[in-house]
């Protein structure tokens, strides 16, 4: 009886999984030409050189396909049937990308097929001059990206359809001289992407229908010829990261960000990567809550100690600018910083006060400097310091100041340095915490580790 219930079991577990998998048990098969590649999961024509979808053969009841992949190809337009090789699909999350072909049309019926399967639509980089109304048929659309195609207009009742669902929406506007009112149909938007806007100002009556989409919690304009932080911006109550990268900011003093009436309290992120700020601007009233600013890829040479202070702030990344030294008013400005990232600047000696009383950062990131020379008391003042990044810099030995850390604290440090009796200061030190990879004395071909514990540490320094 036994081997007869073992039997049963073993034969409703092979049902269960072929049904499931959708290909083990029902004969599917999937086969094409073009050198595609065809699975259970995916269809990739990636770079075929194709002038329209090829017709795959499909066979079986269960059809799995979770991913068509149609980029980099020389499509023109999508036509009507194209995916009725799909008719049996059970995919409830569909990616599909036609990224980089030459998109200019699509006939209206064209995904009716994928209709309640598409999530992901994949449009960048094509010819599209409106957003295509056969996109209004996918009732399950949560990201659109159209990035890079010269949009000129939009139909409200495309954006009607799936305002629904979409929550996200990348957007080239080099087409458009004035905020697209349509997208306010968008009410369940998270997060919205602009590249490329034509205009160098958004007004408030223009953008204030973008003030009522409560779910907006990221918004990206970037690439633009924006030179002032806009106005209508300031009454986002919904945004946490707002993101100004690559435009052409040159705010000088104080007076950047003082055309809010009130303080943009909800925003816990905020990227200015890439503009032309010469200084540190003063964002301490306007973003009073703000947890990570980002100021890379600017020209900031000094950072001012009349600036307001920003209590919250955590990260500050300053990587590539042209700071020649640590700015001691960072304490006032940043109290509570934890991160702090100075990547390619001309910093050459951090002395004594250079960090101030920064006692809660945490993570000290000066790759690329030409740091020669660190104070013996650089750290004294910041105990919970615990990694700091020392690479490509010209310092020609390991700082004293690394002596007095606890046994907690971590340091990189691969440079080839000059092993001598400057470092005698670092007798109690634990090597362990001094990440030194192997690195060899540039004079010798023993490593640091061995001259610390055969010299410094054998006391035959005197």
């Amino acid at each position: 009886m036994m081997p007869i219930i073992r039997t049963y079991f073993l034969i409703q577990m092979m049902l269960f999984v072929g049904v499931t998998t959708g290909f083990l048990f029902d004969d599917n098969s999937c086969t094409t030409g073009n050198n595609c590649t065809c699975n259970n999961e995916i269809i990739s024509c990636y770079s075929k050189g194709l002038i329209d979808v090829p017709l795959f053969n499909i066979t079986g009841t269960y059809i799995s396909i979770r991913t068509l992949d149609f980029g980099y190809n020389a499509i023109n337009t999508l036509r009507n049937g194209r995916f009725s090789f799909l008719r049996n699909l059970t995919t409830t999350s569909m990616e599909v990308n036609f990224n980089s072909n030459n998109l200019s049309s699509m006939e209206d019926m064209c995904f009716e097929e994928l209709k309640t399967a598409i999530v992901y639509l994949r449009l960048g980089y094509n010819n599209l001059k409106t957003i295509p109304m056969a996109i209004s048929s996918l009732t399950n659309l949560r990201t659109l990206d159209l990035g890079f195609n010269p949009i000129i207009q939009f139909d409200p009742s495309v954006l009607f359809s799936i305002g629904d669902t979409l929550e996200k929406l990348v957007l080239s506007l080099t087409k458009v001289n004035r905020w697209p009112e349509e997208l306010h149909f968008l009410y369940n938007l998270q997060d919205l992407e602009i590249n490329h806007f034509s205009a160098k100002t958004i007004t408030a009556s223009d953008f204030q229908y973008m003030t009522q989409i409560k779910s907006l919690n990221t918004l990206v304009i970037q690439n633009t010829d924006l030179k002032e932080f806009p106005a209508a911006f300031c009454d986002l109550s919904s945004v946490q990261t707002l993101n100004l990268d690559y435009n052409n900011f040159t705010g000088r003093g104080n007076d950047m960000f003082s055309t809010c009436h009130r303080p943009l309290s909800n925003i816990s992120t905020l990227s200015l990567h890439t503009n032309q700020l010469e200084y540190f601007p003063d964002l301490g009233t306007a973003f009073s809550a703000t947890k990570s600013l980002n100021l890379q890829n600017n020209n900031i040479r000094y950072i001012s100690n009349e600036l307001t202070a920003m209590p919250f702030l955590e990260n500050l990344y300053l990587d590539n600018n042209k700071l020649c030294h640590i700015p001691s008013t960072l304490a006032s400005i940043a109290p509570n910083l934890r991160y702090l990232y100075l990547t390619n600047n001309f910093i050459d000696e951090i002395d004594n006060q250079a960090l101030g009383a920064l006692s809660n950062l945490w993570y000290l990131y000066l790759l690329g400097n030409p740091l020669e020379y660190v104070a013996e008391h650089a750290f004294s003042h910041n105990p919970a310091l615990t990694f700091i990044i020392v690479v490509s810099t010209k310092l020609s030995t390991i700082p004293c100041a690394l002596s007095i850390t606890s046994h907690q604290q971590i340091y990189y440090y691969p440079d080839r340095i000059e092993c001598d009796c400057r470092m005698k200061c670092l007798k109690n030190i634990t090597l362990s915490n001094l990440k030194l990879n192997g690195q060899s004395c540039l004079q010798t071909n023993i490593t640091i580790e061995h001259f610390i514990n055969n010299v410094i540490k054998a006391d035959k320094c005197g």
